[in-house]
């Protein structure tokens, strides 16, 4: 199962200058990043980058002799070069020459009882169908120490250190039916393995380089929620595990096996892999492909995905894609559903809906014909996934997207309708668009981008989505708008009379930029939405340019 993912080690520097006499100016070197709001994970190919964001904390205990001391400080990151940054080490005031300096990042940091142990992350923190999500949550552990320092004049150079390894899971169905309600993947052996759960009471002494907590015989993987893997889809999983270093070749692992739960029943591999010596600080990766029958390891090459396809890791689904102009996007809805809501909205919390439901359980609105024609609903603070938001968003934000894949800014929209507008996908065939109206580009595409089906009918003479007339430019675009509806300010059943779509634009405090496409409407209408407290739409992703 070990393949050559590369986990990239986190390096502190300390500065040879202080800040005063009181307190100690350290520098924290990171790898080539952009940071953004916390620590986190950054996928490139196989490789793991860890970066540094704005307001991440680190634990610190200082040992001085026969005292010791607890501080949290704030990294403050270099304005000029990302992959930095700093903070003030405030030294204890005392009779001392020399200190000892422990530091932790993650999991839930140094107990406040016993500062000496690091309380290790918990299932929700560490695993996960998506990596991003443990970043957020802070969900793995690192650690630095350093004994002797010269309280007068601390001239030192140190380094962050892994307790544990990434370790990722991904499974493909090959199979033609869905793969229903996956709860739970498990890495299984007939021995123990030199690694520690992450039950929540697991602790590690700083002072000691060691673990509490018995070694298991099978590691837990959780996804975000449960999950549906549809034909030829992939859900992945992973798990940041804490685990012993072993000799100069890493620890000596057992065999593993593998097993996936699905709607309560374990589905299991019938063979392993091999027995080998995992080290900390990489990542791991295993696959596995399930064929409706058996459940079979399977290699990198066989976790493809067919072109023109999207397949979203996450949650098992699969997407069609399609190219306008230069931009790509998603030929469907997202129906990205890691929790769903009840009616009701939050200016701070994300919500999820489906159309037409009112149950608060995932897989029973997954099961639903809404979902799956139509896919989820988001307000504002779900699309954005926590993303920082400002007066004018630019592209780029994934938000709620895949990996590889970001939410469109209103300049996107614009982008790729004036592109159909100049490129005969009027509906009267005529080419280009009148600026001066109202609708701008948009005055005549929309049929261009609706579905030929599920649109309520209207027995119109112009270019309205709602009639069969001008068939020949009946979703000619191959967008596949469907009449996914929209939430504002109340919670509506399918209608079939139209559909909204965010972009991540912001126009102002509380207001965002949106689309709308109505059954009796030629046009695609540009719309500035309540973003927070008013308003659930569906979510198209464009790919991120090469």
């Amino acid at each position: 199962m070990f393949t050559g993912c590369v986990f990239d080690s986190l390096e502190i520097l300390r500065d040879k200058n202080t800040a005063s006499d009181g307190t100690v100016l350290v520098t924290v070197g990171m790898p080539e990043a952009v940071p953004q709001t916390r620590i986190s994970f950054e996928e490139n190919g196989l490789d793991v980058d860890l970066v540094w964001q704005a307001g991440d904390q680190i634990d610190l205990l200082i040992v001085y002799g026969t005292e010791q001391k607890k501080e949290t400080v704030t990294v403050i990151v270099d304005g000029t070069n990302k992959k930095k940054a700093t903070f003030s080490l405030p030294l204890p005031v005392g009779d001392y020459e020399t200190f000892d300096l422990y530091g932790v990042y993650g999991g839930g940091g140094l107990d406040n009882t016993n500062p000496r142990l690091v309380k290790l992350p918990t299932y929700a923190q560490s695993t996960s169908s998506s990596l991003k999500e443990i970043g957020k949550n802070k969900g793995l552990v690192l650690v630095f120490l350093e004994k002797g320092i010269n309280k007068s004049a601390p001239t030192l150079s140190f380094e962050f250190e892994h307790i544990g390894s990434l370790f990722n899971i991904q499974v493909k169905n090959i199979g033609t039916n869905t793969l229903d309600k996956v709860t739970e993947a498990r890495l299984t052996a007939s021995s123990t393995i030199p690694a520690y759960s992450n039950s929540g009471t697991e602790t590690y002494d700083v002072t000691t380089g060691t673990f509490s907590g018995s070694q298991p015989t099978r590691l837990t993987f959780l996804p975000i929620s449960s999950s549906n893997i549809v034909s030829q889809g992939i859900l992945e999983f992973w798990a940041w595990v804490p685990m012993e270093r072993g000799g100069a070749t890493g620890a000596a692992w057992p065999a593993l096996g593998l097993q996936i739960v699905s709607d309560r029943v374990d589905i299991t591999t019938t063979t392993t892999k091999d027995a080998r010596y995992a080290t900390v600080g990489k990542t791991y990766c295993l696959y596995a492909t399930y064929d409706g029958s058996a459940l079979d390891f399977a290699t990198e090459a066989e976790m493809t995905v067919a072109a023109g396809k999207l397949a979203d890791f996450r949650d098992g689904n699969l997407y069609n894609t399609v190219t306008i102009g230069s931009q790509t996007w998603m030929q469907e809805n997202l129906a990205y559903l890691p929790a769903v809501t009840s009616p009701g909205f939050s200016l701070i919390i994300p919500y999820y809906f489906v159309i037409g439901n009112t149950y608060t359980v995932v897989g029973i609105a997954k099961n639903t014909d809404n979902y799956k024609t139509y896919g989820a609903l988001y307000n504002w603070c779900a699309m954005m996934a926590g993303e920082a938001s400002s007066a004018s968003n630019p592209s780029g934000v994934q938000g709620v997207c895949p990996t590889g894949w970001h939410l469109p800014s209103d300049a996107e929209w614009t982008q790729m309708e004036a592109y159909l507008a100049n490129h005969g996908y009027n509906y009267d065939g005529s080419i280009g668009y009148d600026s001066s109206s109202y609708h701008g580009p948009r005055e005549k595409i929309a049929k261009s981008l609706a579905t030929d089906y599920g649109w309520k009918y209207d027995n119109g003479t112009l270019g309205e989505v709602g009639n069969t007339l001008y068939p020949g430019y009946r979703n000619k675009s191959g967008f596949s708008a469907l009449p996914g509806n929209g939430i504002t300010g109340y919670f509506p059943e399918q209608n079939r009379e139209y559909g909204y779509w965010w972009t991540c634009t912001e126009r102002e405090q509380d207001y965002a930029y949106s689309r709308r496409i109505h059954y009796w409407y030629s046009s695609v209408e540009r719309l500035s939405t309540g973003t927070y407290a008013t308003a659930g739409f569906s979510v198209r992703c464009i790919k991120d340019k090469d």
